[in-house]
């Protein structure tokens, strides 16, 4: 009944994320012609990314488990009819699209970053630059996701854990990825502490630390041009200003729900405590990520169109 609930609930959270950024996706077709092309295709990535983050959702249903310093995840979707090489494959895309939704977030910033701090009107070379910034952010996890992938031994240790929570029989079956943060002999005496650290906690410490330098630089960009009464209007900077706190809100509610969620678990798991059904939260909380993104999307394009088409438009690539 559990293992049903949970699948009904991550497909129900990555459809709705799904529809939400398929809208997303038509109101961007018809942004208006003065909108500049950058605008464009980083949002598009941005939403495309979500797409397939909550697509892979469907296919995977991850769901955690938290037992003492073991961190792992129990698969419950469609990839349990795949063979398990397919399997392996599916859990490694997860993985990649999960660390995305914060490797490609410095874009947008350093993007605002170019056009307020620099003065300078960034260019598809700039662009590419910036993604490939994004890219080297997110290598530590190509590095470190093999420590997901838990031998055959170790995983005979944690199918136990998951067929107790989900009240399953010796018929149904059970996959399940990650380690444990401590060596163990089961496992190779291989430790799950760089996958989480390396692979997750430094690309996102690295994401978020880059974007909030561009955003202090941007703020005080705004104010020094404010101060200095430059060629730009009060009302352009106004402006400026607004919609900078408003990729802040877009950077920071959804992953919220992730990096809370992931941070306060994994403490778990290094203070040894068996968190049981409480670890489904963060299950919970990692499919609502694109839904929300949508959301906000959603808000800023709806105020960017009702704004008065003579204020100066801010450039943004949302990613």
């Amino acid at each position: 009944m559990l293992r049903t609930l949970m699948q009904g609930v991550i497909c129900s959270e990555a459809g709705l994320g799904i529809l939400l950024n398929l809208f997303v996706v038509r109101i961007i077709e018809r942004l208006s012609d003065r909108t500049l092309q950058h605008y464009r295709v980083c949002l598009l990535i941005s939403t495309i990314h979500a797409i397939l983050y909550s697509i892979i959702n469907i296919v995977c249903v991850v769901t955690h488990v938290i037992d003492r310093d073991a961190v792992y995840s129990s698969l419950n979707g469609l990839v349990l009819f795949f063979p398990h090489w397919l399997a392996d494959v599916s859990i490694i895309t997860w993985v990649f699209l999960a660390v995305m939704s914060w490797t490609t977030l410095p874009a947008t910033f350093m993007m605002q970053f170019m056009i307020i701090v620099r003065h300078s009107m960034p260019t598809w070379t700039i662009l590419s630059y910036i993604y490939a910034i994004c890219f080297l952010i997110s290598c530590p996890i190509f590095v470190t996701v093999k420590d997901a992938l838990p031998l055959p031994s170790f995983i005979a240790e944690l199918e136990p854990t998951v067929r107790n929570m989900y009240s399953l029989t010796s018929e149904d079956r059970v996959l399940v990825y990650g380690g444990s943060l401590f060596p163990r002999a089961a496992n190779g005496n291989r430790s799950f502490a760089y996958y989480t650290f390396i692979g997750i906690g430094l690309t996102f410490v690295v994401s978020y630390g880059l974007a909030l330098f561009c955003v202090r630089r941007i703020l005080r960009a705004i104010r020094e041009q404010t101060a200095n009464n430059t060629g730009r209007s009060e009302k352009s900077l106004n402006v400026q200003r607004r919609f900078v706190i408003m990729l802040i809100l877009e950077a920071t509610v959804p992953f919220f729900f992730l990096g809370v969620a992931v941070g306060v678990f994994t403490l778990a798991g290094l203070a040894g405590v068996k968190l049981g059904l409480h670890a489904l939260i963060m299950s919970v909380s990692v499919a609502a990520v694109p839904a929300i993104q949508a959301l906000l999307y959603l808000l800023h394009l709806g105020r960017s169109r009702s704004a008065d088409s003579s204020a100066p438009r801010a450039i943004t690539c949302s990613a």
